[in-house]
């Protein structure tokens, strides 16, 4: 969107907020995901950006992961400023022994999927960014 492009001054991001629900496990082997983000509220006032969106991963016609985020932009200055998460200690989810057990490190390529060509996207091969662009490049 380059909501952040909007300010001449350098703008950081930060998460705020959200929630999600896991309906499959995900793993390697599924091989390929869509992701589905909606834009439902914007807001600005001077150099600080906040967003909300709702998402959806999916495996083919199965709902995997969904839920929805907020997140905003904002200069140094105001990041110093902000108080962050009261009482983070008590609300950080900590995996069980079973959890750790079973769980799989997985290395993301930096090779770009190829985007389907679909209606106003010209022709040719169109390929999504790769390396820098990754949101999650390591899930820990």
């Amino acid at each position: 969107m380059g909501s952040a492009l909007k300010s001449k001054k350098d703008l950081r991001f930060r998460n705020l907020g959200g929630r999600a629900t896991l309906f499959h496990e995900l793993s390697p082997d599924l091989k390929t995901v869509s992701v589905k983000t909606r834009l439902t509220k914007a807001a600005e006032a001077g150099d600080m950006i906040i967003e909300h969106f709702d998402f959806e991963v999916r495996h083919r016609d199965r709902k995997i992961y969904a839920g929805n985020t907020n997140f905003g932009f904002f200069t140094l200055e105001a990041l110093a400023v902000q108080e962050g998460i009261r009482d983070a200690d008590k609300q950080v989810y900590t995996p069980t022994r079973a959890e750790l057990q079973r769980s799989r490190p997985h290395e993301f390529s930096d090779l770009s999927p190829p985007l389907a060509a679909g209606p106003g996207t010209g022709t040719g091969p169109r390929t999504n960014p790769a390396g820098q662009s990754h949101s999650n490049d390591r899930p820990d």
